[in-house]
């Protein structure tokens, strides 16, 4: 938006996401396009994190939580639906005692419509897909963020996601760790 020459969604929705110092430099050079883009090292995909350490505490949970929701918040605020929270999509900095994270590959982001989304055209990581994609003609993004926070916090705590087959997220059935199993 805004620029001369037709960008690349991807690109075009990172630029409308910069903040100043720290902004992603694009390079148009006619008939090519490159970005170049912060790599925080060391660094390691929120999944590799979580089999390193195997799961993750609540005060850490609590510290990455609070990080990805002001990130997706930023979105939202410059109307862009990140549309693919996951394990893959956030990068964790290592160096730090206290990690600090990054939302990374916005292929699937598109900009933030309130009419909805049409539930056949979803492209998030199935584990972290809102019911509504399911059942529904149409999905919302605020909802299906939450959705998926919610997925990504539930997997964070107990090193796996809720959801194990895509029709158990439709089906409502999801699980329960033995040791929270009421049950018993």
């Amino acid at each position: 938006p805004g620029h001369p020459k037709p960008l690349y969604r991807e690109v075009a929705l990172l630029v409308m996401l910069r903040r100043r110092p720290v902004c992603p430099y694009v390079i148009d050079i006619g008939d090519s396009l490159s970005i170049v883009l912060e790599y925080p090292q060391p660094c390691v995909s929120l999944q590799e994190f979580i089999s390193v350490e195997n799961g993750v505490s609540e005060d850490v949970a609590y510290i990455i939580m609070r990080q990805v929701v002001k990130a997706v918040m930023h979105c939202i605020k410059r109307k862009i639906f990140y549309h693919d929270i996951n394990l893959r999509n956030v990068l964790v900095n290592t160096t730090n005692p206290k990690p600090k994270v990054k939302l990374i590959d916005f292929s699937s982001a598109r900009l933030l419509d309130n009419s909805g989304y049409d539930s056949r055209t979803y492209t998030g990581a199935a584990h972290f897909q809102p019911p509504e994609v399911f059942g529904m003609p149409r999905y919302y993004a605020i909802p299906t963020n939450v959705w998926s926070l919610g997925v990504l916090l539930f997997t964070m705590l107990m090193g796996r996601p809720p959801f194990l087959l895509v029709k158990d997220v439709f089906a409502g059935q999801y699980w329960v760790p033995p040791s929270l199993d009421g049950s018993k």
